[in-house]
């Protein structure tokens, strides 16, 4: 029998509104005042019979 390969995408912007407090910085109560750039979370999925592989890509504090 034949295998088919399946695949799927997704891409969800996962941005925190204007005014999160944030991470990372030695001064504590800070919080954002505006969006220079977008966050996203990505995922990539692969399914060919019963294997199943999936890949995760997320923009975050690193």
């Amino acid at each position: 029998m034949e295998e088919k390969l399946k695949f799927g995408i997704s891409k969800v912007d996962i941005t925190p509104a204007v005014g999160t407090e944030l991470c990372g910085h030695f001064r504590f109560n800070l919080n954002s005042v505006g969006i220079h750039s977008n966050l996203y979370a990505k995922v990539l999925l692969f399914q060919s019979g019963e294997d199943t592989v999936v890949l995760v890509a997320c923009d975050l504090l690193g």
